[in-house]
């Protein structure tokens, strides 16, 4: 009976996070921008996506953060699925960490972008998902495509063009030493009832 409770107890604390240095998300969605009428119907650039989200300790105090604060930042991501008139070569540029809100660029090699916006990521619960949206934007139109089927101004433009719809969940990594622990106490378990039937 003793082998089968430490099995449950170390099972229990597998399950349970970990504090760590980083909390770290993996980000997945879909956002969609559309543009003017010039493709046969409404001109429609589809992005579905895929990143990582860190919570990393803050390392000061500006912009009225307090002391144990966390501050959010993201890593760079080619696994990006483009569709639409653009070019579809879309990447999505890492950047964060002063805990201010962002507007997350993804770039093409004609120099369009396409943000999505994260919300005040500085706290003190890195254990929370971060939030995103609610919605994207046109930002940047360079490309001839660009010009010609999202640009309101017929031309080159970088700014706020258009808003377009975001679909986005944040699910939280599993940190190696919490996937250490699950693993020893399901051993523990199958330990157990092994030595049971014997």
């Amino acid at each position: 009976m003793r082998p089968i409770l430490i099995a449950l107890a170390l099972a229990l604390l597998g399950a349970a996070p970990v504090d760590a240095d980083s909390y770290t998300y993996d980000v997945r969605g879909t956002l969609s921008i559309t543009g003017n009428d010039t493709c046969g119907g409404p001109c429609v650039q589809t992005l579905q996506f895929a990143f990582l989200f860190e919570w990393v300790p803050a390392p000061d105090l500006q912009y009225g953060r307090h002391p144990g604060d966390y501050i959010g930042r993201w890593l760079p991501s080619t696994n990006v699925v483009s569709t639409g008139p653009l070019d579809n070569s879309f990447t999505l540029h890492g950047g964060g960490g002063s805990g201010l809100p962002y507007w997350m660029g993804f770039y093409n090699a004609g120099g369009d972008e396409i943000d999505l916006l994260g919300g005040w990521w500085a706290n003190s619960t890195p254990w929370t998902a971060p939030s995103f949206g609610p919605y994207s934007e046109m930002y940047g139109c360079f490309s001839q495509a660009c010009i010609e089927h999202f640009s309101p101004f017929g031309e080159a433009f970088f700014g706020p063009m258009s808003q377009g719809t975001l679909q986005i969940t944040a699910t939280r990594v599993a940190e190696p030493v919490s996937l250490l622990l699950v693993g020893l106490g399901l051993a523990g378990l199958a330990g157990a009832r092994r030595a049971r039937w014997i």
